[in-house]
């Protein structure tokens, strides 16, 4: 940063005009305001009151050479740079955001001059990162005892949730709110040639025959059963009347590599999907469902999963919650991204009603296809639209993050059951 330049923070401006002139112990008097108010610091932007200046801070020492931040609003794949304060160890980064923003955020003092260029590499980087000192708000990702080594589980992160973001009390448990059962099988697929944890939910009262219950199937079981705390969710929503006696069937997806296989639209994961969990849910859970209560859920590459078998199999799933769908894939050789979106295109209307959502802060293109997750699910969203579909649509202010999908999912569960 250059002499001349000030930073946005008012109040990193106040600490730049005390260190030129040389202010008694200004630093540390900066670190004890912190200490009082929290950060990251929030600030009104003047002449717009829809937005705030956000600072991410970090306190170095003599060999602190770099701070990294992971952010809502850094592209993923990459760590945005901390510019130190002159004449201090003071780190920050300072972003305009909406007053509706929120998601996690991590530090990282030292970070690499080389970035790995994998995605595993890339997210065990992140791991790395360390939860802001003066935000006491974190948010846990727990560790996967079955696989302890698992890249995305196992961190903790801190936690940016301004005003106007959605902050539904439906997300967590609350103690007066009947709880279903919640119960971990393995199921051995002959097809896939593998074995899983399915966790099964069943609603408070589920002993009593309901005629419009629900059935949902959702990707990523460990994620949303222990990171989103969606048994919680249907807890909350099953008791308040917001939607019908729903039950949940989490199907694990096992290691990167195995999720990155199955559930980008695997035939046999298809067959898995029909063939043996239908089967194997209707005898754990002694009944059935038909197509106009059943429904896929997922997010990110579970997203397009959800999607994608709905349209091959109208007559066994009518609903679809898609959070942040990866909607740019295509098959490999593929000569354009969206191939979901030409499928849906191709075919005539389906009986399907659909949620989808995507990040604010999920436009980044990939360089090699062009289509960022955002822009993929607007084009999806418009050829459902052209084609008669049920959608419900909205782009949350955060990125590809399962904080903002806990938020998201309270919206969306009503929308496809109800």
């Amino acid at each position: 940063m250059s002499a001349t330049r000030e930073p946005e923070s008012p109040k990193l401006r106040r600490l730049q005009h005390d260190l030129q002139k040389r202010r008694k112990s200004p630093e540390a008097k900066f670190l004890q305001s912190l200490a009082r108010s929290g950060t990251p610091i929030v600030e009104p932007v003047k002449g717009d009151s829809t937005s705030s200046w956000v600072t991410y801070i970090w306190h170095g020492h003599a060999n602190t050479r770099s701070v990294g931040v992971f952010s809502p609003q850094t592209e993923f794949g990459t760590f945005d740079q901390l510019t130190r304060l002159p004449k201090s160890q003071i780190w920050y980064r300072t972003v305009k955001v909406q007053n509706d923003c929120m998601g996690v955020y991590c530090l990282i003092p030292n970070l690499p001059s080389i970035l790995p260029e994998d995605l595993e590499g890339y997210l065990r980087l992140l791991k790395r990162g360390k939860p802001d000192p003066w935000n006491a708000s974190r948010y846990v990702s727990p560790r996967d005892p079955e696989f302890p080594d698992h890249p995305i589980y196992g961190a903790t992160y801190s936690v940016l949730h301004l005003n106007n973001a959605p902050n539904h009390p439906e997300v967590v448990r609350h103690a007066r709110t009947p709880t279903g059962a919640i119960k971990l099988y393995h199921l051995r697929s002959r097809r896939l040639k593998n074995r899983r944890r399915v966790w099964v939910y069943r609603p408070p009262g589920s002993n009593r025959k309901v005629d419009d219950a629900q059935l949902v199937i959702f990707f990523d079981g460990f994620g949303y059963v222990h990171e989103i705390s969606a048994p919680a969710t249907l807890d909350n929503l099953v008791s308040s009347g917001r939607i019908p006696p729903t039950y949940g069937v989490f199907v694990d997806a096992l290691d990167m590599g195995t999720r990155s296989k199955e559930l980008p639209c695997n035939p046999d994961f298809g067959a898995f999907l029909v063939k043996e969990l239908l089967p194997w849910s209707r005898r754990i859970l002694g009944r059935s469902f038909d197509g106009r209560h059943s429904s896929l859920a997922g997010f990110s590459y579970g997203g397009l999963c959800a999607m994608y078998w709905a349209m091959r199999y109208p007559r066994r799933f009518r609903g679809v919650i898609s959070q942040s769908g990866s909607f740019w894939w295509a098959p490999k050789g593929a000569a354009e991204p969206n191939a979901l979106s030409r499928e849906f295109m191709r075919r005539p209307k389906l009986p399907l009603k659909i949620y989808m959502d995507a990040g604010r802060y999920e436009g980044h293109a990939d360089p090699e296809n062009g289509a960022g997750h955002l822009g993929a699910n607007r084009h999806l969203r418009d050829v459902l639209l052209l084609k008669g579909y049920p959608v419900r649509y909205q782009t949350y202010n955060g990125g590809h993050d399962t904080y903002c999908w806990r938020q998201t999912l309270v919206e969306a569960l009503p929308w496809v059951l109800s």
